[in-house]
């Protein structure tokens, strides 16, 4: 079987003939079934979901045979999903090796000749399906003649691939700054639940996989550090125990370096400048973020005094990204500023040295 990566992937759904279904394998979690959704979706195909180990006969598929007692037959009514329009569609057959066996020569005509009970679909309809593998799965073997009909593909998406996944959704900056570190613990293959073998099933063991870290994600997105033990708790029902501890170890180091924004403008020291010497992008962002929403939610109470003293130490700040080459998160400062329409707004508006810096590094940075 050959190994591809999302990247490759997504090419060979693009060059592959629509005539030539496609076998996609791979551990679960990893997003094999939102991979072919999105794909499709942003090309506006109408995506046909399809969960095989939902489906107990043919009838469930294929539609129901219904006697006719006027001309003595028996007609068959098409399934709901069955299109009409003459569009062409993506039929999904998602757990191909959990469907029960009765249903493999149904899909066997879906697959080869893209019909179902004597109707064809659209011209340029693609028939996929997707399955998970491996010894942890208990699932079904596949008739040799079914898998010949697919070009089939193992997904191994890199760790890469996936933080480039998450910072397009906006996940929480501390997690994806974490499967950095622990790249090993993204999909969990190497985690060994020990904490859980009390459990009577000792097949229920809770490991991490990409999707349970996007629920971390927006689990912990809007609380800071520390976070409280039931949070923990919730974590490691998602993630398992193992991957938990280690994730509480790099946030209990992440919160003892944290920086404060209102300590960053009310005193930017050459302490803050070797500390903001080891934030990556990611955490920069995340600390324009927290100024922002300091100075938008404490202006209008800070006297004249304090205003200018904010004013002063974000003016440095400033210069020490630049110094730093930070030329990204001094743009995103910028388009966070321009977003707002509070506080730091009139802030940096009393500036006008902090704006001509701001706009200077950002016209370099757009360059």
């Amino acid at each position: 079987m050959i190994s591809v990566k999302v990247s490759e992937f997504k090419s060979i759904l693009k060059f592959t003939p629509s005539d030539q279904p496609i076998l996609v394998c791979g551990k679960h979690g990893i997003g094999k079934s939102e991979i072919i959704d999105t794909y499709f979706d942003q090309r506006d195909y109408h995506f046909i979901k399809i969960f095989l180990a939902q489906n107990s006969d043919a009838a469930d598929i294929a539609g129901y045979l219904i006697h006719d007692k006027e001309h003595e037959k028996a007609n068959r009514i098409s399934p709901e999903w069955w299109p009409t329009d003459g569009k062409p569609v993506i039929v999904f057959l998602d757990e191909l090796n959990r469907a029960n066996p009765a249903l493999h020569n149904v899909v066997m005509d879906l697959v080869l000749n893209r019909m179902l009970a004597g109707k064809k679909l659209p011209t340029g309809s693609r028939v996929l399906s997707a399955i998970n593998v491996g010894s942890d799965y208990i699932v079904n073997e596949l008739d040799p003649a079914l898998i010949s009909r697919f070009a089939v593909y193992e997904l191994l998406p890199t760790v890469q691939e996936w933080v480039q996944w998450a910072r397009q959704q906006n996940l929480d900056h501390r997690i994806i700054n974490f499967i950095t570190k622990k790249p090993s613990l993204l999909d969990g293959a190497t985690i060994r639940e020990e904490q859980e073998k009390h459990l009577d099933d000792e097949n229920i063991n809770k490991s991490p996989d990409r999707r349970a870290w996007a629920k971390v994600a927006n689990l912990i997105q809007e609380h800071e550090l520390p976070l409280p033990d039931f949070m923990y708790k919730a974590i490691s029902g998602t993630v398992g125990t193992s991957a938990c501890a280690q994730l509480k170890e790099f946030l209990g180091n992440l919160g003892r370096n944290q920086i404060d924004p209102k300590k960053l403008l009310m005193d930017f020291n050459s302490d803050m400048r070797d500390r903001l010497s080891q934030r990556n992008i990611q955490e920069l962002i995340y600390l324009n973020k927290e100024i922002v929403n300091y100075l938008n939610s404490n202006y209008e109470d800070l006297d004249h005094f304090l205003k200018d003293c904010i004013s002063s130490n974000l003016k440095k700040y400033i210069e020490c990204l630049q110094f730093l080459e930070q030329r990204e998160a001094i743009a995103e400062l910028l388009s966070a500023i321009e977003r707002s329409e509070k506080g730091i707004t009139k802030l940096v508006a009393m500036n006008t040295e902090i704006l001509d810096l701001l706009s200077e590094q950002f016209e370099s940075y757009a360059n």
